[in-house]
């Protein structure tokens, strides 16, 4: 995905604009030089977002994916703003665990979506005990335990669960976060970017990469509803029916309680209800749109 792009689905999501605005906007007049500022738009804006992060104002928007909130809206490694350029990637025994941003508390706030306020504050998940200490930073893939890809320098402590083995936090020390550090978040390839619905044993992807998971405004012929989602937590693989370890939809509202439907004899995608905020004839309201989730495999 371009940076342009993410840059327009960030502003979207805090603005509520509607899509058929955001279209418009991007379309340039005929015959017209991109301007050089288009160009670093999105660079910027993850750049005031790391700004953000250091004055404890935080907007959750369900895994950003750099220096974000958790939220597979915005994946990790799309953002090239981090110091150096790298993506982390931590070693912990012989699993790779890629950064998914700061562990920061999200809240239902008067619109009933997440957010998170809070003095820069971050936290370590409940259940996880201290593991050891980052052995080092390299800039290739890790190949020792506890061995830190990077493009900064770094410090930490390492902390892992039974419970929850996908996950990993990290008490991070660099010279651009808080003297006392600030617990990061790290996912495996097993938690599925924190996009996941569970059926009948299977698990789908619920991805905001809209080429990979897209929404449509009207459900196949025969599709029936099977049930609703429930949301098990973020360091969880679901496992149960219709279980999901994603937050939230494209627009920070909750994905518990969700409606599902699925055409009965085929088992490869199910369709999750979405209302997207848009605007026809001058009025702007929510729509029904489902999204699209495939079968997924680490």
């Amino acid at each position: 995905m371009k940076n342009e792009e993410k840059a327009v689905r960030l502003f979207c999501a805090i603005s509520d604009i509607g899509d058929d605005l955001v279209d418009d906007a991007k379309m340039p007049p005929a015959n017209a030089k991109a301007p050089a500022w288009r160009r670093w738009g999105a660079l910027a804006a993850c750049l005031c977002l790391i700004a953000l992060a250091g004055a404890g104002v935080w907007h959750w928007m369900g895994q950003f994916d750099g220096p974000l909130p958790p939220d597979p809206d915005l994946p990790p490694a799309a953002c090239d703003t981090l110091p150096g350029g790298i993506t982390p990637v931590l070693r912990v025994g012989d699993t790779l665990y890629e950064w998914t941003g700061m562990s920061v508390e999200p809240f239902l706030d008067g619109s009933g979506s997440y957010s998170s306020m809070g003095g820069g504050t971050t936290y370590l998940s409940e259940g996880f005990r201290e593991y050891g200490e980052i052995s080092g930073v390299t800039v290739e893939e890790p190949t020792e335990d506890l061995q830190l890809q990077a493009g900064f320098e770094a410090s930490g402590t390492v902390f892992v669960s039974k419970e929850y083995p996908a996950v990993v936090y990290v008490l991070l020390h660099t010279d651009w976060f808080a003297e006392e550090g600030s617990y990061v978040r790290f996912v495996s390839d097993a938690l599925g970017n924190n996009e996941l619905v569970s059926w009948h044993g299977r698990a789908y992807h619920f991805s905001y990469y809209y080429s990979d998971s897209p929404v449509l405004e009207v459900l196949p012929e025969g599709c029936e509803p099977i049930g609703h989602l429930h949301y098990v937590g973020d360091n969880s693989i679901p496992a149960g029916d219709l279980e999901t370890n994603r937050r939230s939809d494209d627009y920070a509202k909750p994905l518990e309680g969700r409606k599902v439907y699925a055409v009965p004899g085929d088992d490869s995608v199910l369709y999750v209800y979405e209302p997207r905020y848009r605007q026809e004839n001058g009025h702007s309201a929510w729509h029904p749109f489902w999204r699209v989730c495939r079968l997924w495999e680490p």
